[in-house]
């Protein structure tokens, strides 16, 4: 059965956007983007958050809280909707460490088209000492990746270079 043009048009890609957030402030630049991007391809958009869990002898505790992690996957969500895409949230839960290997698996299990997440810039000793997320799930997966990036950890707001006395205080007045 063929279709006319214009309703080949309407289809939807192979699978649902995987958009990967954070409990980060730059989670709404790769919220806006996803929703561009599925606009876009008139994709629908499974947003995953993946709850880091440590354990030591026995005792395991949760990086970033529960409530803070279905909050965000609410806001994005919301966001989502509101530009008119469709959406539905999902929270896993992975090591430490293993966070990366959690998205790419979530990503299989959905059997989604793309995988959308943030990257914030990090110097050599942040990547050394908190790891990175992003370059790993790029290796690992074996989907297209669209790596959204953040500002710099360390942008400041201020006129001022950082560190000088009127940067402080605000603008000089006259």
């Amino acid at each position: 059965m063929s279709f006319p043009a214009r309703e080949r048009e309407m289809e939807t890609p192979a699978g649902p956007m995987l958009l990967a957030v954070e409990a980060v402030p730059e989670a709404q630049a790769v919220i806006a983007e996803a929703a561009r991007l599925a606009r876009r391809s008139r994709a629908d958009v499974l947003v995953l958050s993946v709850r880091e869990r440590d354990y030591v002898r026995g005792f395991a505790w949760d990086v970033h809280q529960p409530g803070e992690i279905a909050a965000t996957i609410s806001d994005a969500l919301y966001e989502l909707q509101r530009v008119g895409v469709p959406a539905r949230g999902v929270m896993r839960t992975a090591r430490s460490g293993r966070v990366a290997d959690e998205i790419v698996y979530a990503a299989h299990k959905y059997h989604v088209s793309e995988i959308v997440m943030g990257a914030t810039r990090r110097s050599w000793l942040g990547r050394f000492f908190f790891g990175s997320v992003s370059p790993r799930v790029l290796r690992l997966a074996d989907l297209p990746v669209v790596i959204v990036r953040g500002p710099d950890r360390n942008d400041s707001h201020d006129r001022a270079p950082s560190g000088s006395p009127r940067g402080a205080r605000g603008p000089a007045r006259a």
